[in-house]
């Protein structure tokens, strides 16, 4: 009976956080009444009582008065300093969907929070002097990769900055170099891709990788490779292309040569956008409604195609919801380095809706 009870108590603990969260409920923000919260969870009062007491205790929540109970996760987080999102882009064009799609995500969530963020992009024409400047000027990085003209420097310069201030990877291939992380496990979303297409029934399977200099897309090609010779059952047959050219028209030359292959299975590894090259093979019939295609490119655009092509995201609300977790304790002074894989969700098209 205690276990029971204790387990039930966990449980509605964790379910007044994601409500937290998922309410993006912030501070001077009112807590709903218990019975209205209990008959929302299906428990009983008392119990959501005694979770609704865990949360005081760990001074997420704050009293005033008999029961007017008031949130206080995410107070504070202005005590974290001035935050800086750098990433790979011009003016306020993203270069890696993935990275805009985590922004989005984040930016608002922070900004009602009371948090002092701001965005930086930098390509390989941004002066090295101006990224300095924006490191100068912030407590906290979010760094989500960077390109300019003395990018070696840039890095050693982020290295340092890590003796005065808090750097957090956003990118896999930059977790050796930094104290904290928080980032996609790539190797996983490449099993995931396997595991799907195999279980649709797929035998003949394709991973097309757009960039050969890339460690990311090598982690998930290497996730795939691996997944299919664990599971190779004699009637598969796996072939992993790495084309030698990169961009966009290499990308949709190698797609044309995949579908005239008649693969039954294939997983893109791009951060182009791929949904148009999709969407017209799909609609012109030269993608059999047995073949299945899967993207880790960031965006939503292929959720709009047919329930034929799933879709793997990057995880962005998780690791949206890491780091406003994390600038939280960096608010709180109470912050500890953190390394953490997030790993990636497959949503089913068929419980997309368009907008």
């Amino acid at each position: 009976m205690t276990k029971r009870n204790y387990t039930t108590r966990a449980k509605v603990l964790e379910m007044l956080r994601d409500y937290l969260r998922g309410m993006a409920l912030s501070n001077q923000d009112r807590l709903p009444g218990e019975q209205t919260l209990a008959d929302l969870f299906h428990v009983s009062r008392r119990t959501l009582h005694k979770g609704i007491l865990d949360l005081e205790e760990q001074k997420l929540l704050v009293r005033n008065g008999r029961s007017r109970r008031y949130v206080q996760e995410y107070r504070n987080l202005a005590r974290a300093g001035k935050i800086l999102f750098l990433s790979v882009g011009r003016h306020y064009s993203f270069r890696f969907p993935a990275m805009e799609r985590l922004w989005n995500m984040l930016h608002p969530l922070l900004l009602r929070h009371g948090a002092d963020v701001r965005l930086f992009l930098a390509d390989e024409g941004t002066d090295r002097k101006s990224i300095l400047e924006q490191m100068d000027r912030s407590d906290v990085i979010l760094f989500a990769g960077c390109l300019s003209s003395e990018q070696e420097k840039t890095m050693q310069s982020l290295f340092q900055f890590q003796n005065t201030g808090t750097v957090i990877s956003l990118l896999e291939t930059q977790t050796q170099n930094f104290r904290n992380m928080i980032v996609l496990d790539n190797y996983a979303a490449g099993r995931m891709a396997a595991e799907y297409l195999m279980d649709a029934g797929c035998r003949k399977m394709l991973g097309i990788w757009e960039f050969c200099t890339n460690q990311d897309f090598s982690r998930r090609a290497q996730g795939f490779a691996d997944s299919l010779s664990a599971h190779y059952l004699g009637g598969i047959e796996s072939i992993l292309w790495v084309p030698t050219a990169t961009g966009k028209q290499a990308l949709r030359e190698t797609v044309d040569w995949a579908v005239s292959k008649e693969f039954d299975g294939i997983y893109l590894m791009s951060d182009e956008s791929i949904g148009d090259i999709l969407d017209r093979h799909i609609r012109s019939g030269r993608i059999p409604s047995r073949t299945r295609v899967i993207t880790v490119d960031g965006t939503q655009e292929c959720l709009r195609m047919t329930p034929s092509v799933p879709y793997i995201n990057h995880a962005s609300d998780k690791i949206a919801e890491e780091l406003l977790e994390q600038i939280t304790l960096i608010a709180r002074r109470t912050f500890k380095h953190v390394r953490k894989h997030v790993y990636p969700t497959l949503c089913d098209p068929r419980t997309f809706r368009s907008p």
